[in-house]
């Protein structure tokens, strides 16, 4: 399963790789842009969250970060700044005030609703934002994309589901954070995802009408 996942990534980079240098920003590149500009530098104690299928988590090794990557399954990348934890992300076993900074690419959607075997939440996105909360120290950051649209709604996905929200249901997510940061994503074409108003990204296109894409940057305030 492991081999499985380390493939797959790679495959995923080479694909956003191929597409960049045709000119085309796919969702997945646009959210890994929004996460690496905003953070500060190269010696930050860095969270990712729902870590296998990516390479994300590596790179911000590589870069000079401290990085802890957080799944229900074991992460398929070794790094000598990188440190891997078999674990539900809503009640960990990290000490308060631990974490810069915790990333969160396109999974606080799916956290309780076992699409990855995780276990069964019916608030599962909610206890993940509180453990964040826990976790982060004062003035820390919290980088969170996920889709979006006008109308909230729980969504079929592989043999389960996963949550797409909208505005208000992410900014219940979001109440006792300073939101720094908000920036929407439609899809031009399949391959091609450009910036656009909050309110663009509440409607439905046809190329990808199931949902669109918000990224986020939270500041823990207490």
């Amino acid at each position: 399963m492991m081999f499985k996942e380390k493939f797959n990534a790679r495959v995923l980079e080479m694909g956003v790789k191929a597409f960049s240098i045709l000119g085309y920003k796919t969702s997945r590149s646009r959210e890994y842009y929004f996460a690496m500009s905003n953070i500060p530098s190269n010696n930050c104690r860095i969270l990712d969250i729902g870590s296998v299928g990516s390479l994300f988590p590596l790179k911000l090794a590589k870069n000079g970060n401290h990085v802890y990557v957080v799944d229900v399954r074991k992460y398929h990348e070794r790094h000598p700044n990188l440190i891997s934890f078999v674990s539900d992300i809503t009640n960990t076993s990290f000490s308060n005030e631990f974490f810069d900074i915790i990333t969160c690419i396109s999974t606080i959607e799916h956290i309780g609703l076992s699409a990855y075997g995780d276990p069964k939440h019916e608030k599962g996105d909610k206890l993940t934002i509180n453990e964040c909360k826990r976790i982060l120290k004062k003035g820390g950051k919290l980088i969170l994309t996920t889709p979006f649209t006008g109308e909230y709604n729980v969504a079929p996905f592989k043999n389960t589901y996963e949550r797409v929200y909208n505005y208000e249901t992410i900014n219940d997510l979001f109440i006792g954070w300073n939101l720094l940061k908000e920036e929407y994503y439609i899809p031009k074409n399949s391959k091609n995802w450009i910036k656009v108003t909050r309110e663009e990204a509440e409607k439905k296109y046809e190329v990808y009408p199931k949902s669109n894409l918000s990224c986020f940057l939270l500041e823990k305030c207490d």
